[in-house]
C-alpha cells in the first residue's frame, strides 16, 4: 500500500521505477498515504523527506526484532522497484512504521523516504504492523517485556517476564506455555488476553510441576512435545490415583501405545491413548477417566 515515491514518472512502464537525486536530502509532494484507521491521514505531513542521515532516527526497544531475511527482500525490492512506501517516524524520531525498510536502505546506502506523525507510541506501531504484516507470540513478548523509549515499561510486565523465562526454562511450545500458565479452556487458550497485554498467571507453581513432568515425557516420547497431548496429560493426571511414575515407566516401556497409527491425536483421542499406555499389562494401577474432569 501508500504511493509510490518518485521525482517523475517512468514513460516506459505504468510501473513507477524509483527514481531520486543524489542530494543528501530532498522535499517532493506527493498523494496523501492511504489512511489505516481514519486518523493516519491528517497526521501525516503532505511532503515527504528523503534523507540518508540514518543517524537521526531511533528505533523504539518494544518494538518487533528485524529479521535479516525480511531486510534482505525489502533491499531487493527497493532495488528493482523503489520505495513504495514511507517510513512513519514521531516527533522525537522513533520509528512508528518501517524500521525494516529503514534498515533496507541502510544497508544499500540508499535514500529513505520518511514523513512525521505526531502524538504517536508503542500502540500505533502494532496498529500499522497489524494491516501490513501481523504480529507474532514473539512480537508480542517482547512488546510488553521491553522499556519504552522514556523508560517506562507496560504495567503487566512481570507476568510477561514469567512467559519467558518458562519458555526458556522447559523448553516448551509456545502454545503450550500460554496454556499451562492460563490454565484457559476458551479456544484461544490464553492467546487473545497475550495480545492485549492484559494475560494473567493462574497458579505457577502448578503450572511448574506440569512442565517438568512433560518435560522428563518428552524424552521418553517426542509426541509429549504437542500442544493436544499436554491438554489430555492435565486432564488425564487429575484421575482418582493417577501416579506420574507409573505414568512416565508405562510410556517408556510401550511409547507405541500412545500414537500406534502413527498419527496426529485431538485431545479426547489423546486422553483415549495415554489411559490405554497407562493401564496396559498394569493389573495393580489401573485408572478410569471420567468426563465430566475440566
Amino acid at each position: 500500500g501508500g504511493a509510490i515515491l518518485m521525482s517523475k514518472k517512468s514513460k516506459k512502464s505504468k510501473k513507477a521505477v524509483h527514481s531520486i537525486s543524489t542530494s543528501e536530502s530532498g522535499k517532493y509532494t506527493i498523494p496523501p498515504m492511504k489512511s489505516i484507521n481514519g486518523k493516519w491521514v491528517r497526521k501525516l505531513d503532505p511532503k515527504i523527506e528523503y534523507t540518508r542521515n540514518y543517524g537521526q532516527f531511533r528505533f523504539l526497544n518494544q518494538n518487533r526484532v528485524t529479521t535479516k531475511k525480511h531486510i534482505y527482500d525489502l533491499a531487493v525490492s527497493m532495488r528493482n522497484e523503489g520505495q513504495d512506501e514511507a517510513i512513519v517516524v514521531n516527533e522525537d524520531m522513533f520509528v512508528i512504521n518501517g524500521q525494516h525498510r529503514l534498515k533496507a536502505a541502510m544497508a544499500m546506502r540508499m535514500p529513505i523516504g520518511w514523513s512525521k506523525a505526531t502524538g504517536t507510541d508503542i500502540k500505533s506501531v502494532q496498529i500499522m504492523n497489524t494491516v501490513s504484516k501481523n504480529w507474532d507470540f514473539n512480537d508480542y513478548l517482547h512488546r510488553f517485556t521491553e522499556k519504552e523509549y522514556d523508560g517506562s515499561i507496560h504495567w503487566n510486565h512481570s507476568q510477561y517476564d514469567i512467559v519467558a523465562d518458562f519458555i526458556k526454562t522447559y523448553k516448551l511450545s509456545n502454545k503450550v506455555v500460554l496454556y499451562l500458565l492460563s490454565q484457559t479452556n476458551t479456544p484461544d487458550r490464553g492467546y487473545i488476553a497475550f495480545k492485549k497485554g492484559s494475560f494473567k498467571i493462574k497458579d505457577l507453581s502448578a503450572a511448574e510441576a506440569i512442565a517438568r513432568n512433560l518435560a522428563k515425557l518428552r524424552n521418553v516420547a517426542a509426541v509429549a512435545k504437542g500442544l493436544y497431548f499436554s491438554m489430555a496429560f492435565i486432564k488425564v493426571s487429575k484421575v482418582k490415583d493417577f501416579s506420574f511414575d507409573v505414568c512416565y515407566r508405562q510410556i517408556k516401556n510401550y511409547p507405541r501405545k500412545l500414537d500406534e497409527d502413527g498419527k496426529g491425536q485431538n485431545e479426547e483421542e489423546w486422553i483415549e491413548s495415554i489411559v490405554k499406555c497407562y493401564n496396559y499389562r498394569n493389573k495393580k494401577n489401573r485408572i478410569e477417566f471420567n468426563k465430566k474432569i475440566k
